[in-house]
């Protein structure tokens, strides 16, 4: 039931830190700067901890190819954890496939590995119409022996989100499992959450501005899922995907909490370029990063 959602842990790279003089501005006419990659296709994410020297500053790198019709048809990571760019292998790719001019992807093929090939995982998605929402999505992963398979249905009935997850490989009937998400929204974000009857309670706020990983990764989140989401992945601001950025995270479990700001820097057509994290409270206590860069194509 976890392999799924592996993939996307690994490209959402923990956030942890400790900044000192940190403040939040909600009213969203301060640190906006001109730059000259103004633009709102993300082509490069870098995440630091500006606590040490370089190269062992750099945690991840996300880089992100985009085809003529400025559809997203790459997203490749290399993670070296503050070991610097020759020590660490580990790297995942997401690569999207289309069915003509289609602005979501009808297929979707997640590689992770470690100087060779560890996972692939190939997914079908389908979405409610019009809209990122998914209604069931279908994946296989082909690295298992045997191959095993996942089907996933979606059903959206006001608040409550309830999903129910087959897993199987050829010759078994495989595991089911439902869960209950009570989501609470507003202006297109989620600010708050209970999952599964209080195993998980998620409360945040936001800033105004479009979050540009959206474009990047299609699924808006429709729901939190703290079950599958290890505490060491649940502070990057990338996990969230809503329609604005999240200035703060407060989120409580049944096996840790994490109290998180965040304050951003924006270019002139209101896209993050920069954001610096504050720990109020920690999930671990691997504190690694501390401020991530965004840049972007025209």
């Amino acid at each position: 039931m976890n392999k799924y959602f592996t993939v996307y842990t690994l490209l959402t790279v923990s956030i942890i830190s400790c900044q000192k003089d940190f403040s939040i501005d909600n009213t969203q006419s301060a640190n906006v700067i001109t730059a000259s990659n103004d633009s709102i296709f993300i082509t490069k994410v870098v995440a630091l901890d500006t606590n040490k020297t370089v190269p062992f500053d750099t945690t991840y790198i996300l880089k992100v190819t985009y085809d003529n019709l400025k559809r997203v048809v790459k997203v490749y990571g290399k993670y070296y954890d503050n070991q610097g760019p020759n020590i660490n292998n580990a790297f995942s790719s997401y690569n999207y496939i289309y069915t003509g001019n289609d602005s979501l992807p009808s297929k979707k093929v997640y590689i992770i590995g470690d100087n060779i090939v560890i996972d692939t995982t190939i997914s079908h998605p389908n979405y409610l119409s019009g809209t990122m929402k998914l209604s069931k999505d279908s994946i296989i992963h082909i690295n298992d022996n045997p191959i095993s398979f996942q089907i996933i249905n979606y059903n959206y009935s006001g608040n409550l989100i309830t999903t129910n997850e087959r897993e199987y490989s050829l010759g078994s009937t495989g595991i089911t499992a439902t869960q209950l998400f009570q989501v609470t929204t507003t202006n297109g974000n989620i600010v708050s959450e209970n999952q599964n009857n209080s195993y998980a309670t998620y409360t945040c706020i936001y800033d105004l501005k479009p979050n540009p990983f959206l474009r990047v990764f299609f699924e808006q989140n429709q729901y939190f899922d703290f079950l599958i989401a290890d505490p060491f992945f649940i502070d990057d601001p990338i996990f969230y995907l809503q329609k604005n950025n999240i200035l703060e995270s407060n989120i409580t479990r049944s096996n840790a909490s994490s109290h998180k700001l965040f304050s951003y820097k924006y270019n002139s057509l209101n896209y993050p370029i920069e954001v610096r994290i504050q720990t109020l409270i920690t999930a671990n206590n691997n504190n690694s990063v501390n401020k991530i860069k965004f840049y972007y194509t025209n």
